[in-house]
């Protein structure tokens, strides 16, 4: 039976990694990405590219948890599909403890295990992580639990505590230097606003008794620091962090330098008191390799924070909200949980004590091909919702193929006692087809509302057989027919 359903669940997790990126896009921004993200490579010691790693789709909220394994009160499970693929020419460890997603306030959050349910880890399995052979790609799930009110913004990976790699971003746009980054403190109020000026590459002004390491260099980042708080804060400049452009992370060294040198333009010191309203501005030094380029310069006060306040020659790979702003189209619930009364419902609806088990293991057999079929067709279109051209003509093509289903599983044999499951079925199969060619007059129209509407309302047919009234009817078939559990 759990085969059986495997078949559903296969199909709702493609529209939901489909659908959840279309619904987070900005409907103001054509030009995105259609939510594709470009993978983020990892570079080994020797400077040799090693590995890809990219984001393949979001689910927020995830809500398809075992019921006993709830996130915490104030707080919801967000699910990504990562995948990482060794591009070099030797074995690469991996882990999922290296991934953690940053919010839109900047909070970081590591992994979460959350306990999902059979169809669900079976569509969609958990990342595995470990040796991942040359040549070969890894992919798989990660959950983690995200405050309420906020959206993921970011997922950096670090297979070492000396590299950032970014492996998804969800921002509208990435962070200029010259742009004023807001920060909140952890209580939500305004804290401190960090604007990033020129970049002084080498700095050469440094005292000759403490110089750069052989074949290093040190690289400077002119930053300003705004109190926008309401007491006094302390920033300390130890807390930025440089990342080249091949993702090699270091904190700020804090170079000696000439008296000239810290006359002309001061350094940045290690503890800076601010009160209310009141800015300091100097210069950050890092120790990195000779002839490396700058790729990102974050802040991070504390260990759950990660704050971009300038990357160079970046842009982020899909338009979604920027820090403080929600979706033009709220995010979709990919993975919906009917209400009591529907559930409840459902299952009174559903008593199969009586149940002829031979009779319904011959239905259910001649129903797996239209299921099957249907799940392919829906999924085709989400993929070609994900592709840089969509074309209408396949979608209803998809449609004309779901009615004949419709008109099969309408005519077929059914049992005593399964009529209702089987016009539920039936029904399901038409109202997809209906979302179907509106979907298909959306995109002719170029109506993005009406598209992103369309593939609401499939989402929400696919969760009929998820967690629906399908779905329950066909839970409580299997309780009461063991022999479906071998299908």
């Amino acid at each position: 039976m759990r085969r059986f359903f495997s078949l559903i669940a296969v199909a709702f997790s493609l529209l939901a990694g489909t659908f959840s990126v279309a619904f987070a896009q900005d409907t103001a921004s054509p030009t995105a990405n259609n939510g594709q993200q470009t993978p983020g490579v990892v570079y080994n010691s020797d400077g040799t590219e090693e590995a890809q790693v990219s984001t393949t789709s979001i689910v927020d909220p995830f809500q398809d948890f075992d019921p006993s394994s709830a996130p915490q009160r104030g707080f919801h499970f967000v699910l990504v599909d990562v995948s990482v693929t060794a591009t070099g020419d030797h074995d690469v460890d991996v882990s999922s403890s290296g991934f953690q997603l940053v919010d839109t306030d900047g909070f970081s959050y590591y992994q979460s295990y959350v306990y999902r349910t059979e169809a669900a880890t079976t569509a969609d399995p958990d990342f595995a992580g470990g040796t991942l052979t040359a040549g070969d790609t890894m992919t798989g799930a990660i959950a983690f639990q995200v405050l309420d009110g906020t959206h993921p913004a970011l997922l950096n990976y670090q297979p070492s505590y000396d590299r950032l790699v970014t492996a998804g971003d969800w921002r509208e746009s990435a962070v200029a230097p010259g742009d004023a980054v807001e920060t909140i403190a952890s209580d939500g109020t305004p804290w401190v606003t960090i604007t990033v000026g020129d970049v002084v590459d080498p700095v050469k002004d440094f005292d000759p008794s403490s110089p750069p390491q052989r074949g290093f260099e040190y690289i400077g980042v002119n930053v300003t620091i705004e109190n926008t708080s309401k007491a006094a804060q302390e920033v300390d400049a130890y807390n930025f962090n440089f990342v080249d452009e091949e993702g090699f992370l270091t904190t700020s060294y804090g170079a000696y330098r000439t008296t000239e040198g810290e006359a002309a333009m001061p350094s940045l010191q290690s503890s800076n008191q601010l009160d209310p309203g009141a800015s300091v501005t100097g210069l950050l030094t890092f120790q990195v390799l000779a002839g490396t380029k700058p790729g990102l310069l974050f802040f991070a006060p504390t260990s759950d924070r990660h704050i971009r306040v300038a990357e160079w020659n970046a842009s982020a790979s899909n338009a979604t909200p920027t820090a403080g702003k929600t979706p033009a189209v709220p995010p979709v619930n990919s993975n919906r949980t009917p209400t009591a009364e529907a559930t409840d419902e459902a299952t009174q609806t559903a008593d199969f004590g009586d149940i002829d088990c031979g009779d319904v293991l011959s239905w259910a057999k001649a129903s797996v091909p239209g299921l099957t079929t249907w799940g392919d067709e829906v999924s085709a279109v989400g993929t070609v919702l994900q592709g840089a051209k969509v074309n209408s003509a396949d979608i209803r093509t998809s449609a004309d193929k779901i009615s004949n289903l419709a008109d099969d599983q309408e005519n077929i044999d059914v049992p005593q006692g399964v009529e209702d499951l089987n016009g539920l079925v039936v029904q399901a199969y038409r109202d997809t087809v209906d979302s179907l060619n509106k979907l298909a007059d959306a995109v002719d129209a170029n109506d993005t509302p009406a598209l992103l509407q369309s593939a609401q309302d499939i989402l929400e047919i696919s969760g009929r057989f998820q967690t629906g009234e399908i779905g329950n009817q066909l839970n409580a078939l299997g309780t009461a027919c063991p022999a479906l559990q071998g299908l």
